[in-house]
């Protein structure tokens, strides 16, 4: 019974890295491919309005670099905070 005990949790430890290589993947592929967030955050119509783009790229913190901003997702993924929907403004669950 003691080495499945072993098995288990010797998993568990390394399921740890393997969630954050798939984090870091899909953060990745989403800043690499350039979708502009803001564009599905303001609206495109508000995209000509300097003042709010620099507001809501400020409140999403997509000012902050690109660390700053995988540590925030992870740290928050961790927390089971999947942020709100651009579309509906609501708490994703």
């Amino acid at each position: 019974m003691r080495g499945l005990g072993t098995y288990i949790i010797r998993r568990l430890l390394l399921a740890i890295p393997m969630l954050l290589g798939i984090s870091l993947a899909l953060f990745l592929i989403y800043n690499i491919v350039q979708v502009d967030p803001l564009v599905m955050i303001v609206g495109e119509r508000a995209m000509n309005n300097p003042e709010i783009v620099e507001t809501a790229t400020r409140q999403w913190g997509l000012d902050r670099p690109l660390w700053e901003q995988y540590l925030t997702y992870v740290t928050n993924l961790v927390r089971g905070d999947f942020g709100r929907s651009f579309l509906t403004r609501r708490p994703r669950a």
